[in-house]
């Protein structure tokens, strides 16, 4: 996998989750300020427990966007020996490869390409403190590691 083909296979995921966390945002929203949303009594909460969805959401489709945008600042960063922001980094984990992209946002979303998974990490996750300023070769220990490639 290269640098270019995890970023458009994460792009393809982000968008999905972006588009879900929109339509569901829209669909919360329209429902916090119709008609049918009007409080009947006293205990009748229906808008704002919409209000309060349509909030979390909002924040949803914001995040998906801030992903995508860091994406396109993964793909134009430069290549160092290092570990850094913008790094696709292959690692070996026993007999395993598993791939990560150091992106500033996004941690935790997943991709497969060609049958190979690349993860999101960003630089406040424990296991991208560990991997910063790594190089080719470097170990760590917790989870068991060695870096194979930096792009």
């Amino acid at each position: 996998m290269n640098k270019e083909q995890a970023i458009e296979a994460l792009e393809v995921v982000i968008n999905g989750k972006w588009k879900d966390a929109k339509s569901a945002f829209d669909t919360s929203r329209a429902g916090a300020t119709s008609e049918q949303s009007k409080q009947e009594g006293k205990y009748d909460t229906r808008a704002t427990e919409e209000a309060y969805l349509a909030h979390g959401l909002a924040n949803s489709v914001s995040e998906y966007e801030r992903a995508l945008s860091d994406l396109n600042v993964c793909r134009s960063s430069p290549i160092f020996k290092k570990v850094s922001i913008g790094s696709l980094i292959k690692c070996l984990r026993g007999d395993d490869i598993i791939y990560f992209l150091m992106s500033e946002s996004g941690g935790g979303i997943e991709a497969t390409v060609k049958n190979e998974e690349v993860t999101i990490i960003t630089p406040s996750s424990p296991l991208a403190k560990k991997l910063l300023g790594t190089e080719v070769g470097e170990k760590i220990s917790s989870p068991p590691l060695v870096i194979r490639q930096v792009s």
